[in-house]
């Protein structure tokens, strides 16, 4: 999936078609995913802020739509969430569990939409979070869908969708940013690309913290 990333990259991102020329301003609507072009008396650099975040989002999601590992865990987060948010009774127990483990009282938040990126890194963030609680809670209802919870492969794979996402995301931020020059884009996108290739060689930071445990 790495690799997949990596490619996306290059071929949504790196196309000179991205940086235009003409100075158009434009409004962007990000539910619709396209640009609504108003006039000729803003910068360029409106238009790539607008366009560029879009195409990372799109390279992902053609990635990962594609991958059935990633699709399993995004099953299960949702299911996860729907768990949670439908029933109040389930959330109180949670926060239960969280207080009981010492953790942040948080909830299992609504993973996909139409900023896929954001979304994805939220809900990892409080995954990881609170995951002792969750497994807690989990371990009390004795659901046999909610097992894959504690299995070491599902945890896996998770913390590096997590590594990944997050080196994303920080490329999203970088190209949206209003202090951002093309210069400090590309060298972004190019350290972003360098790092994803270096995970194919090794550990993510994230996946480093449960690597050589037997129990997670």
């Amino acid at each position: 999936m790495v690799l997949r990333v990596d490619c996306q990259l290059h071929s949504r991102i790196s196309s000179p078609s991205l940086l235009p020329s003409l100075q158009l301003g434009c409004r962007y609507d990000w539910t619709q995913g396209r640009c609504c072009f108003k006039s000729q008396e803003r910068p360029a650099s409106i238009v790539w802020r607008a366009l560029i975040p879009h195409r990372l989002e799109l390279a992902c999601r053609d990635v990962v739509k594609c991958h059935p590992s990633y699709q399993e865990l995004y099953m299960f987060l949702l299911d996860l969430y729907l768990f949670y948010h439908n029933r109040n009774l389930n959330r109180k127990k949670l926060n239960e569990a969280c207080l009981a483990v010492g953790s942040k009282v948080l909830v299992p938040t609504r993973v996909g939409g139409t900023r896929w990126l954001p979304h994805t890194l939220r809900v990892l963030n409080n995954l990881w979070q609170i995951y002792p609680a969750l497994v807690l809670h989990i371990l009390q209802v004795k659901q046999k869908e909610w097992e894959k919870l504690t299995c070491k492969s599902f945890v896996v794979l998770g913390y590096i969708v997590w590594d990944v996402v997050l080196q994303l995301a920080k490329l999203s931020l970088s190209l949206q940013s209003c202090t951002s020059s093309v210069a400090d884009v590309a060298d972004r996108l190019q350290v972003t690309v360098s790092v994803l290739k270096l995970y194919t060689e090794q550990l993510g930071p994230k996946l480093q913290l449960v690597s050589g445990q037997n129990e997670l």
